[in-house]
């Protein structure tokens, strides 16, 4: 089996989670159910699905090492319900098995096109892989499970893929059932027969039982793997075993219950001490027990508790981390809750102090709100949530805000804000006003710098959703005079704020030299997203200068920052595919131009921003016109049209004085047919004639802003027209269309 790597792309992911429990000496081996677990060659997935206790991380792990495979194997927690964050795992495993290397770290921010790249980058690799994901029962919300499906339907013939669960996962199970593509093991499968039991007792007890006692402990816990090995563990030094298995009954819990008592008062103080009140902790550490506990031999106890095989997982090889058994760590903290003395609240505020020095913010966030402190929560959610935005964690920001009262959140400015900027990453516009309005309601008189620059650009971009361009201007302008520090990312956005507002307005220069400065301050600041917004921008604002080695310039910087930045799946990437369609347009390439655009699209479809998924639109749609594909540009335009009906402001936006202008200049009408179309002039492909005007213009002396001005036309309809005069004269530049203009005769009444 491969070694799980050491190198993950980003630094919240957890290493930790990226590998099985090391095999414990003395583990009942379970052959039977790993070779049913194998399945044949059309099982597709692999579901461990039974209650706590049953032994599905150990069969998994079994199995895992039975196949021989690389193993990309991920131990899921509540936080990894943020889809960013669990795909970003899941790649770093795969990775970590030399696989799928292609499939971008980053890939949950761009959803089904990313799920797409990874099915991809594991058919192309065609190397076999086990990929395991355990403990799947604590994944929340829609979005990871949406993504799980996908991948499930489209999984590579050279994945084998389980699923360690307490509940079934919601893949379509029966019919993948019917379609023989699944392999179950539930909890009646997992019972312990009387053989294993016994090898089990007497692993944890040698000799403690005979064969009588030991079919008595098996009829009592009905085969349950932690009820025997806790009843195994309570035996240790009894003088009558026998007795012991006598006197307790009932069902799972009320065996538990009673076998954990029986276990922990068989502890020595200071070992029972340290169990209840490093109960608290999902992962343990020497160095965080030792904050935790006060004590200063953690690492010595966790060595002895994990060769006395009492419920400690390691999780990784160099014994670095543990965790709990899930199941026995519940009881733990059932025992420390009603132990008098001992405040879990202390303990959970000792343990966020060591996560946020250690730089583990998620952790600590949420041993601040199990301490019941939420002042102390909000104030770290409030320095913690723009990294994570930077790096499109925004679900796992958001999970933290549920964690609170929703009157808290609304009352804190801070807060607000981080929701308000959420909406602006996700494109959804109504939520941006609601929470700008929220934030500025609760905003105090002498509220920080910073704190006023936040809200002023985020209502700039609020009024930029609106198609509000002058207010959107006004506040984009204070938060960039509130936030003049060069270094400080917060200064890239306002920049780019202001830059997209001044080209919704059409004042190129203006906005070409804003959208510059944003691109520099964002690089040096390292905020990755108004980079690639402004670079895109940049691109198209010089192809309107008719400057094409300047556009190619920065379509390939953006498209080039997006890989370095592991942002290529990110969908604020869609501009930089769009101006990368466009510039390979003007360059006569429409078939390297329609696959930029069509990433375009699905890029800013996954990010929901109206006026960019209409842009991309019509990028597209001006490949399919000089393809002569009619019919596939009028569909482009009708959505893009269809796009902006639901976008306030989308009118007046640049995207629809495109579509205004493919339209008047010969574009596809609503049939698909070419309109102004003279008929053939010598045999040669005719110019329109909106196309004969723009030819004669180009014999002048005027740029093309100066001709779409004087034809009343944005630049970029100019644009599309002098590309397809340059393709139907045969020519590459405005000197050839002139000259070849001048030796082509007069078209036909």
């Amino acid at each position: 089996m491969a070694e799980v790597s050491t190198v993950v792309p980003h630094p919240q992911v957890l290493r930790t989670k990226l590998g099985p429990p090391p095999r414990r000496e003395g583990m009942v081996a379970r052959p039977g159910l790993v070779a049913r677990l194998d399945g044949d060659a059309l099982t597709r997935l692999r579901v461990v699905s039974a209650p706590a206790g049953w032994g599905k991380t150990t069969l998994l792990a079994q199995w895992a090492a039975a196949t021989g495979l690389p193993l990309a194997w991920v131990g899921l927690d509540a936080g990894d319900s943020d889809p960013v964050r669990f795909w970003a795992h899941v790649v770093a495993a795969l990775h970590g098995a030399g696989v799928a290397r292609a499939a971008p770290a980053n890939l949950g921010a761009a959803g089904e096109s990313g799920l797409g790249d990874l099915v991809n980058a594991l058919a192309e690799d065609d190397a076999p892989v086990a990929l395991v994901l355990d403990d799947y029962h604590l994944i929340q919300g829609a979005e990871v499970p949406a993504g799980m499906a996908f991948l499930a339907s489209h999984l590579p013939g050279n994945v084998r893929l389980a699923i360690g669960t307490r509940a079934d996962p919601p893949l379509d199970l029966p019919l993948r059932r019917a379609r023989g593509e699944l392999v179950e093991v539930r909890a009646a499968d997992l019972r312990f027969d009387v053989p294993a039991a016994a090898a089990l007792v007497d692993d944890a007890a040698p000799g403690a039982l005979g064969a009588d006692a030991v079919q008595a402990l098996h009829r009592r816990t009905e085969g349950w793997a932690a009820g025997l090995y806790l009843a195994a563990l309570s035996l240790r030094g009894r003088e009558d075993p026998s007795a012991f298995v006598a006197a307790f009954a009932g069902d799972d819990r009320l065996v538990v219950d009673y076998l954990a008592a029986e276990v922990l008062a068989g502890q020595p103080e200071d070992r029972r001490h340290f169990l209840l009140h490093t109960s608290i902790l999902p992962r343990l550490s020497a160095p965080l027990c030792d904050a935790v506990t006060g004590r200063e031999d953690s690492q010595r106890l966790l060595a002895e508790l994990e060769a006395s095989n009492l419920f400690l997982v390691p999780l990784d090889s160099r014994r670095g981390w543990y965790r709990y058994h899930h199941l026995f760590g519940e009881l733990l903290r059932h025992e420390l809750a009603i132990e008098s003395g001992v405040d879990p609240a202390e303990l959970h505020r000792r343990a966020a102090n060591w996560c946020r020095t250690a730089g583990d913010d998620d952790a600590a966030v949420r041993h601040l709100v199990a301490a019941g402190d939420e002042n102390d929560a909000a104030d770290l959610i409030a320095d913690a949530w723009p990294a994570f935005h930077r790096e499109s964690w925004i679900g796992t920001v958001e999970g933290w805000l549920d964690l609170l009262r929703p009157a808290a959140v609304r009352a804190d400015p801070r807060l607000c804000l981080a929701r308000a900027w959420a909406a602006v990453n996700i494109g959804s516009p109504e939520q941006v006003g609601d929470w700008v309005a929220a934030a500025a309601a609760v905003m105090p008189a002498g509220a920080s710098r910073e704190l006023r620059a936040s809200l002023a650009m985020a209502r700039g971009f609020e009024r930029l959703f609106a198609g509000d361009t002058p207010a959107a201007l006004t506040h984009a302008a204070e938060g960039a005079e509130l936030e003049p520090d060069p270094g400080s990312p917060w200064r890239a956005v306002a920049l780019l704020a202001r830059g997209l507002a001044e080209y919704e307005s059409d004042l190129p220069d203006a906005a070409h030299a804003t959208l510059a400065d944003a691109v520099a301050v964002g690089e040096r600041a390292g905020n990755p997203i108004p980079v690639l917004v402004a670079l895109g921008h940049l691109a198209d604002l010089d192809l309107a200068r008719g400057d094409v080695v300047a556009a190619r310039a920065g379509a390939e910087h953006g498209l080039r920052h997006a890989a370095t930045e592991h942002h290529d799946r990110f969908p604020h990437a869609a501009a930089a595919h769009w101006a990368m369609a466009s510039v390979l347009l003007a360059e006569g390439d429409p078939g390297g131009a329609l696959g930029h655009a069509d990433t375009a699209v699905a890029l800013a479809r996954r990010g929901r921003f109206g006026k960019e998924i209409a842009s991309a639109f019509v990028v597209r749609a001006e490949v399919h016109l000089i393809r002569g594909e009619a019919d596939a540009a009028a569909r482009d335009l009708a959505d893009a049209e269809a796009v902006l009906e639901g976008v306030p402001g989308g009118a007046a936006c640049m995207a629809a004085r495109r579509i205004a202008g493919l339209r008047e200049a010969g574009g596809p009408d609503g049939t698909g047919a070419p309109v102004d179309a003279p008929g053939p002039a010598a045999g040669e492909e005719p110019l329109s004639a909106r196309e004969r005007v723009v030819l004669g213009m180009l014999a002048g002396p005027a740029s093309l802003r100066e001709i779409a001005a004087e034809l009343v036309v944005s630049p970029n309809t100019v644009k599309t027209q002098v590309r397809a005069i340059y393709r139907k004269l045969g020519v590459s530049d405005r000197a050839g269309a002139v000259a070849a203009a001048r030796r082509r005769p007069p078209p036909g009444p």
